[in-house]
This record gives C-alpha cells, structure tokens and sequence, in this order.
C-alpha cells in the first residue's frame, strides 16, 4: 500500500468535511481571496495543498471531489489530484484523468504538507463553527 493510499480515510474524512461546510453554506471559509490567500481549495497562484473541486461557477465551489495541487498554467499546466486511493493528473481546472505520468515531485510535495494541511484545517473549522454559534 502506498503512502498516498494509507491516508485514504483521513483524504475521505477532510472531503466530507468540506462538503458539509458547502452544503450549510459556508462557501466564504473554504475559498480563497483572488490572491489565494487565506483558503483551503487549491489554486493556481500559490500551487499549495487543497480540496479540488469538481463543479464551480464564477468563483463559487459547489462540490469538493478530492485533493491535490492546482499547478497553474506556467508551472506545467496539469494538476494534482488524489483520495487516497485514486491519484490522477488532470488538464488545469478540469475534472477528466488524461493520460500524463504523476510528477512525483507533487506527490512528495502532498505528503510533506498533508499533516500540517490537516491539522490547521479541523483547527480553523472550529474556530469557524465557534464564531458561528455565539
């Protein structure tokens, strides 16, 4: 089993999260600014670690699919996705595999943030649901 593979729960766990933040409206905590800054989706301006959306419109994310690092057009033009169980490649920002080899490069680069990654998320969805309640 790959270590990419033995996070699956913790892959499935943080998407299933995030759809339930989508799902009760709180697309604003889960986005970026137009700089990138200060989201969990992935993007193409800081190429950092995020849920990969699946369908979207204007800015507005409606279904997180899996994981992964948006590459950005200059920096190789495919991106980053993984569950766990399933890691593929896609054209920038589209949703079908294609047939390129994965750039180990982004799969180390998953696996050294992931923990960190994970443990700010759950931290900020606390504080978020916190604020929320008062």
């Amino acid at each position: 089993m790959s270590r990419l593979q033995k996070l699956t729960p913790r892959i499935s766990k943080l998407i299933e999260t995030a759809n339930a933040l989508l799902e009760n409206g709180y697309q604003d905590f889960l986005t970026p600014d137009e700089w990138g800054r200060n989201g969990w989706v992935s993007e193409g301006w800081a190429h950092k670690i995020g849920f990969m959306y699946d369908s979207w419109g204007f800015g507005t994310v409606y279904h997180i699919s899996s994981m992964g690092i948006v590459n950005g057009g200059a920096c190789g033009g495919f991106d980053f996705h993984t569950t766990g169980d399933c890691t593929y490649m896609t054209k920038n920002y589209g949703k079908d595999p294609i047939a390129v080899p994965l750039k180990e490069n982004n799969a180390e680069s998953f696996l050294k943030g992931f923990d960190d990654f994970e443990s700010s998320f759950y931290d900020a969805v606390e504080i978020f649901l916190k604020s929320k309640s008062v």
